[in-house]
């Protein structure tokens, strides 16, 4: 079988597809996002299928084994796909569906693709810092990266689960933790530094005592708000106050300082998952106090607790670009309904197939799924 050109919808479901290129092809160059959940096995040489294998996708690329990375000219594959694809290729070979190393958009509303850029952000921090900056390097299109991580809670871990959990609940210790990156590019379209600053979220049982007590606190002494959430805001402030960050051009700045340079020249964009984005929208907050305008401030967080108090979210809710992103079967954006937090902002709710809940990959995936049915 040879095919000059092959341009086809595969709907959900199985197929068997004699691979019609002319050289080896990696995986992402043959097909695009909407892969991700779907099964691969590829025909041995007794003609039995085997190897079958799920295909993820992370960091703008598939994940996948050694075996599926590269592709080879006639392999004989069979798809399970989790939902519809279109693939265009042909012989000499190019490709409309390919997956490209992503140049995030910049959009004054909310964008689905915009929002799977940052959402795919908000899983890689949950990786160790070497291997963030080196996707960071290779997959995105950064001109500065800085990480920070402060763990303390760690060394008292081994004080064990339930005393620790006790204690905490008396208030008479805080346990706070933060990771989070500052990553910047200068975009051409709409000639500002654009700052993209993303918090992990709650990726270990311990980070769960932060989000599971409900002490509240006045944020700088006006309306109350989550205290676990404010402590790390402010580890996150004291973090910048005093660095220095630099634009593609040299020049220097400070985050909480120069706001004129700021609103000249800078577009930010806050975001996290689940605890992430909570720090992100409390630090939405703070920037919108100290000047920074509307216009130049975009939230996206995904799977995000409320924040803060009735007031607290009157305050803010008409002064931030701020979308919340959830999955629809997510427990966590709905602990509103039994604390006095609210939310406030865009909602965006997801579809989510069984057991897609919580998880990173979760909101990766019901993601696609929303920018597939919108095209």
């Amino acid at each position: 079988m040879f095919i000059n050109n092959f341009n086809k919808k595969l709907n959900i479901g199985t197929h068997i597809i004699p691979l019609p290129i002319d050289r080896e092809y990696n995986i992402d160059e043959l097909f695009d996002s909407a892969l991700t959940g779907s099964f691969f096995e590829k025909l041995d040489a007794n003609g039995k299928f085997t190897r079958k294998e799920k295909v993820l996708f992370e960091n703008n690329e598939f994940i996948v084994s050694d075996i599926y990375k590269t592709l080879k000219p006639f392999d004989i594959i069979r798809l399970t796909l989790k939902r519809p694809i279109i693939i265009k290729w042909k012989v000499s070979f190019t490709s409309s569906s390919f997956i490209k190393k992503q140049v995030l958009k910049i959009n004054d509303n909310y964008n689905k693709k915009e929002a799977l850029h940052l959402m795919q952000l908000c899983s890689l921090i949950y990786e160790p810092e070497k291997k963030i900056k080196e996707k960071i390097t290779q997959q995105y299109k950064f001109n500065d990266f800085f990480y920070f991580s402060k763990r303390s809670h760690k060394s008292m871990w081994s004080k064990g689960f339930l005393k620790l959990f006790y204690i905490f609940l008396k208030s008479r210790i805080s346990i706070v933790d933060l990771q989070f990156m500052k990553l910047s590019r200068y975009d051409k379209d709409i000639k500002k530094e654009i700052i993209i600053l993303v918090f992990q979220g709650s990726q270990e049982l311990e980070d769960w005592i932060t989000n599971i007590s409900m002490k509240e606190t006045h944020y700088f002494g006006k309306e109350k708000v989550h205290q676990g959430f404010y402590d790390s805001l402010k580890i996150f402030l004291r973090t910048i106050s005093n660095k220095k960050f630099s634009t593609k051009e040299k020049k220097m700045y400070h985050l909480n300082k120069d706001i004129d340079f700021l609103n000249e020249n800078c577009k930010i964009i806050l975001t996290g998952h689940s605890l992430g984005g909570a720090i992100a929208t409390l630090a939405g907050c703070y920037f919108h106090d100290l000047g920074i305008k509307k216009e130049n401030i975009s939230i996206y967080t995904f799977g995000a607790p409320p924040v803060g108090d009735e007031a607290f979210s009157t305050t803010y809710e008409f002064k931030l670009n701020l979308y919340r992103v959830i999955n629809e079967n997510d427990i966590v954006p709905k602990l509103d309904k039994i604390t006095r937090l609210r939310h406030f902002g865009e909602e965006i709710k997801l579809q989510s197939n069984e057991n897609e809940i919580h998880i990173c990959s979760d909101y990766i995936d019901n993601l696609i799924d929303a920018l597939q049915y919108e095209n």
